[in-house]
């Protein structure tokens, strides 16, 4: 009976531990403006449903990031909109989608702004290689 009793609880802790490592680690975004020097800067407003992450300029090579928790659920998104001069561009950042099939589970989610688009930081799931994919272009 004891040894039934063990099992049953060690299976408990083991589930709480999967559960906790992937619903409370801390996910990261990072956003770069990779535009080249004689452009304006990049301007960009993201936000989820609880968080607005304000409006924020960036200069060539800068760097906006920031970390998060997924919610308990695992419906957290961020969405983020840029400015570039004339052009405009609107996705998501992050969602569970995004890390379970494009960041093969991942928890950091690295994105640069180009002229022609913008790029996410991928890993190639059974290579395992990393590579810069592009995920949206910008509209006029």
């Amino acid at each position: 009976m004891s040894t039934k009793l063990s099992v049953s609880f060690l299976t408990y802790i083991f589930i709480i531990l999967i559960f906790s490592s992937t619903c409370f680690s801390k996910l990261h975004v990072e956003i770069t403006n990779a535009l080249s020097q004689d452009v304006p800067p990049l301007q960009l407003h993201c936000r989820s449903k609880d968080d607005d992450m304000g409006y924020h300029n960036l200069s060539v090579n800068e760097l906006y990031a920031w970390k998060f928790n997924m919610n308990f659920w695992g419906t957290t998104l961020f969405y983020c909109d840029f400015w570039w001069g004339e052009k405009h561009a609107a996705f998501k950042v992050f969602d569970i989608d995004i890390q379970l099939e494009v960041a093969d589970g991942l928890d950091h989610f690295a994105y640069e702004a180009r002229t022609d688009g913008f790029f996410f930081y991928g890993q190639e799931p059974l290579t395992k290689s990393y590579y810069w994919q592009l995920v949206k272009t910008w509209e006029n």
